[in-house]
């Protein structure tokens, strides 16, 4: 028996929130600029999970920050990225966010 229905809470909400991220950085930080530099560049070097070494194996110019560990898991680079990754989301998030409220419930 599903006791949520399709869509348990704590899913929805990182489904809301994924998908609103990705509406802001695709549709509205493109347009604005700071300095001569995009939002969307300084979004993406602020917020997404840069490699520290390029494929070389020469340590990258990019930086490392402590908050990308969380924020990179709601950053996608188009439509099909952020689709495939809810459906995948969906598939097996609600599954386990169910097995989890049964198990403590």
């Amino acid at each position: 028996m599903r006791r949520f229905g399709l869509f348990p809470p704590v899913l929805k909400a990182l489904m809301v929130t994924n998908v609103v991220v990705f509406l802001v950085q695709y549709f509205m930080l493109s347009i604005f600029h700071v300095g001569g530099i995009s939002l969307e560049r300084l979004f993406m070097h602020y917020f997404a999970l840069q490699p520290i070494y390029d494929g070389t194996g020469i340590m990258a110019t990019t930086s490392f920050y402590p908050w990308q560990l969380i924020t990179y898991q709601f950053m996608h680079a188009g439509f099909w990225h952020i689709f495939f990754n809810m459906f995948m989301l969906w598939m097996f998030g609600s599954e386990l966010e169910e097995l989890w409220v049964a198990e403590n419930f």
